[in-house]
């Protein structure tokens, strides 16, 4: 028998795979080298144009922030501004409407009565004066009575008293329990001070006090 010597093939065949498999490591090791440049390259010009975005926007603020504080400083002054118009709107429509009361206190005093203080305090309205006789105060409170904005009508006081021309006469203090408004009705607001204009005496003066 013959024997061949197997020996040089196998060292070549060895030899072939050792270099194919450099090959493909060193070609796997560029091809990792290419990707990961061209990697770092999109990455860094992604940064490059975030940080030229955030540039821009920065200028942007920078020229808007004036523009922007002033802004909402003018919305919080509205803001006050309205709360303040609010506040004063509900102020005024818990306030009598004292135009309406004048009115209907001149229609209700009759000529025989002259009344000296108006003076209100807590929802209450007194009314103070002199009148004739008792009958005329008496038919003064049922007028009174019968006024919307009074919810109830007290005599509390009556006492003969004689002015200083010598008529006598009867002085009177009523109080008025004032219903509250309307929460829509508003009124003007009005000086309590008793004037000649609001509550005119008749032609009969000699009985009567003068105005205080």
């Amino acid at each position: 028998m013959t024997s061949a010597n197997l020996l040089p093939s196998r060292a070549q065949r060895r030899s072939m795979r050792r270099t194919r498999l450099k090959r493909v490591l060193l070609i796997s090791a560029v091809s990792g080298l290419a990707i990961s440049a061209v990697a770092w390259a999109a990455l860094e010009r992604r940064i490059v144009r975030q940080d030229l975005r955030n540039d821009f926007v920065r200028e942007a603020l920078a020229e808007l922030q004036p523009p922007l504080r002033e802004r909402l400083r003018m919305e919080k002054a509205i803001e006050q501004y309205e709360q303040r118009v609010n506040r004063l709107q509900r102020l005024t429509a818990l306030r009598p409407p004292w135009g309406s009361i004048f009115a209907d206190l001149a229609k209700s005093t009759p000529p025989t009565m002259h009344l000296q203080t108006i003076r209100y305090q807590a929802g209450q309205l007194s009314l103070s004066g002199r009148a004739d006789t008792q009958a005329a105060i008496l038919q003064y409170q049922r007028r009174l009575g019968d006024l919307l904005w009074g919810a109830d009508t007290s005599l509390v006081e009556t006492k003969a008293v004689v002015d200083a021309t010598g008529a006598s006469g009867f002085a009177f203090e009523i109080h008025i329990l004032m219903r509250p408004p309307a929460p829509d009705r508003t009124g003007a607001e009005t000086s309590l001070a008793l004037s000649r204009d609001v509550l005119p005496p008749s032609g009969n003066s000699t009985n009567r006090l003068p105005w205080s």
